[in-house]
């Protein structure tokens, strides 16, 4: 009895052990500020995956660079981070978008022994930049690549009138990553319509610019987040603006989808984060080599039903398969909660029409029986009547007979 008791202690510590040496802890270092939608999508994607990975522990720390960006700014949160992350230990490290991925490139030594470094988001990744720091051996990553060479012959095809195309990218780090692509993509279209290319603007402006409707004119927004002014806007001030607009807007990914834009092909930006999380069990679990990069090349194209219908612009030309959003509700939509609770009732439903028709034909059964009955004793009350009269007959003939 001791011996198994020792040998269940035993078992039983040791699976504690092993429990214990699984556990992961993930240091996840997000570029901007809780509430920005494009980061806020990309950590909901990786907490999916990583909610089925029980042993993982992550914890995020907001750089908001959006608001600040600055090399001062980053010299303090260098120092703080330093605290912050004295004698803490982390397994991995997730740079959330270009602004985590310098500042870890540039202060990893600093901060961080050999933990690798899961990078997403990014649009550029160059190779000799982590090579000249010695971080080759530790760095993967997930490329975020707007589909901008491809929208612009969509748009061309979706509007086979079209004379003028706006380009809006903001003036950010992150429309310095852009730039190359929208600039290659506008020296091949240059010839067949007008590009107006916009950088330095405001919000204002963008509404006042785009007031007026022409069927021969189009905006495609690849972002516009900081004006020239520095000033950040909010998702849902973009969204106003997007969904104000008199010419068609198409987008790049899938945070102003069903808010005022017609479209396009798009980034599902959620998808980002979960193929960061997967990405990031893989290196924990020692799957795929250092300096593995993916790109994302899963676009979905999405198309605002109310959209088409304003600017009178189909996607059928352009797009095989596609996606409508925001599409008007047919009956079976507006009535689902009805329709749902007469499927859940149908069963007892059908069980008491059952009954009920049972029920009706038990009682014609049993009203054609009475009436039977009836009939039966109609006619034997009757025969008793007649046999009755016969025998009052009888009696008077036999009464005259005597006579």
């Amino acid at each position: 009895m001791k011996k198994f008791i020792l040998f269940f202690s035993v078992l039983l510590f040791l699976s504690q052990s092993s429990l214990f040496a699984h556990d992961k802890k993930i240091l996840v270092i997000n570029s901007y500020h809780k509430g920005f939608q494009w980061s806020d999508d990309v950590l909901s994607g990786m907490e999916e995956v990583f909610y089925n990975h029980p042993e993982i522990t992550i914890n995020i720390l907001y750089m908001d660079s959006k608001r600040v960006s600055s090399e001062e700014y980053y010299a303090k949160l260098r120092e703080l981070y330093k605290l912050q992350l004295k004698n803490q230990k982390y397994d991995l490290i997730v740079a959330v978008d270009k602004f985590a991925y310098d500042f870890l490139i540039k202060y990893y030594h600093e901060l961080f022994t050999n933990e690798p470094i899961v990078f997403t988001g990014l649009e550029q990744f160059v190779v000799e930049d982590v090579q000249k720091q010695g971080l080759d051996d530790r760095i993967y990553g997930i490329l975020e690549k707007r589909s901008i060479p491809e929208s612009i012959p969509m748009i061309a095809h979706m509007m086979p009138n079209l004379k003028k195309l706006y380009i809006i990218n903001d003036a950010s780090a992150n429309g310095d990553d852009s730039e190359p692509f929208i600039q290659q993509a506008m020296s091949e279209h240059h010839n067949q319509f007008e590009i107006e290319y916009i950088r330095q603007s405001t919000l204002e402006e963008l509404e006042e610019r785009f007031s007026k409707p022409n069927k021969d004119e189009a905006v495609f927004f690849v972002r516009f987040y900081n004006d020239k002014y520095g000033n950040l806007y909010k998702n849902s001030q973009i969204a106003s603006m997007i969904n104000k607009s008199a010419l068609p807007v198409f987008i790049t990914d899938t945070l102003f989808i069903g808010k005022g834009a017609l479209g396009g092909k798009l980034v599902p930006v959620k998808n980002v984060g979960i193929a960061t999380g997967e990405m990031s069990i893989d290196v924990l679990d020692k799957k795929i080599p250092p300096l593995h990069v993916m790109t994302m090349v899963d676009y979905i194209y999405q198309f605002d039903v109310q959209k088409i219908k304003q600017f009178e612009v189909y996607p059928n030309a352009a797009v095989k398969d596609f996606e409508l959003v925001n599409a008007p509700l047919t009956f079976f939509d507006k009535h689902r909660k009805f329709i749902d609770a007469v499927f859940l009732i149908s069963p007892f439903l059908l069980f008491l029409i059952l009954g009920l028709i049972h029920n009706i034909y038990m009682r014609v059964r049993s009203e054609k029986e009475l009436k039977a009955i009836e009939l039966q004793k109609n006619k034997h009350q009757q025969f008793i009547i007649q046999q009755s009269k016969l025998a009052e007959i009888g009696e008077v003939f036999s009464s005259i007979a005597h006579q």
